[in-house]
């Protein structure tokens, strides 16, 4: 159906997030949606919380998977609407009417259709906007959140996400589209409220290490100003996480 859109959700014991996310789901005023629920075999109540939704969930798994971007694979190929957006588990949509803002757009022809996210900052605790700028011109800094993005189903199915970027696989992804040509709308849409204890929030240092491998595999050269300044962000982050962690037991 045109302008329909599966929504996927990938959860790993965290019931309270999922919950709160597929409450989301429901309040978002748009029919021609799927939602989609990716479950690593989790062993907190996850799956009660599942089965207290299950008429609301159009398909469901629970199963042993290899990583995060395995479980979103695996939704991606059971996808049967236009187009494809990921919710993952603690995440929220900003805003109630967000598909019916969109798709009063121009987007014929357009692969990509992007925005902003808000997350909760660790420093001091406030809602910040992303801008999720795709331009690439700078690859140590500028980003795409795949919860900030419609990507049509059938340009998904064709590529999926590269598992052996256990990090970055998403912004791996991205860069291939942009490389070949396809077509990224961007509008000035707040697209969802995201969890930053996701793998990219928590696993700095190695996203580091992955984006610095995707530069020699591309053989892109490296822009060290932006590199040194993106580790003494991580380096700050990690120093304001401990500070907060012994405060908050003391």
């Amino acid at each position: 159906m045109k302008n329909s859109v599966s929504v996927i959700t990938v959860n790993l014991n965290n019931a309270i997030g999922l919950e709160k996310t597929i409450r989301s789901y429901l309040l978002q005023d748009y029919s021609y949606k799927e939602l989609i629920i990716i479950d690593g075999l989790s062993n907190d109540t996850s799956l009660n919380i599942i089965n207290k939704y299950k008429e609301y969930i159009d398909f469901f798994i629970s199963g042993k998977d290899s990583g995060i971007y395995d479980a979103m694979n695996k939704g991606i190929l059971i996808a049967k609407k236009e187009w494809i957006f990921f919710l993952n588990s603690g995440d929220t949509f900003y805003s109630k009417n967000l598909f019916n803002k969109i798709f009063k757009k121009d987007i014929k022809e357009k692969s990509v259709i992007y925005g902003n996210i808000k997350y909760k900052n660790i420093i001091n605790d406030k809602l910040i906007s992303i801008d999720c700028e795709m331009l690439f011109k700078n690859l140590w800094k500028n980003n795409l959140f795949h919860q900030a993005a419609l990507i049509r189903n059938k340009i998904h199915k064709k590529y999926l996400y590269r598992e052996k970027f256990k990090i970055i696989a998403d912004f791996v992804f991205f860069f291939n589209l942009y490389k070949k040509n396809y077509k990224f709308l961007k509008l000035p849409l707040i697209f969802s409220n995201v969890d930053n204890q996701g793998i990219s929030s928590t696993n700095r240092i190695k996203s580091i290490s992955e984006k610095k491998n995707f530069h020699h595999i591309y053989k892109i050269k490296i822009n060290y100003l932006s590199y040194y300044y993106v580790v003494m962000k991580v380096f700050i982050f990690f120093i304001v996480t401990k500070l907060k962690k012994l405060f908050y037991l003391s």
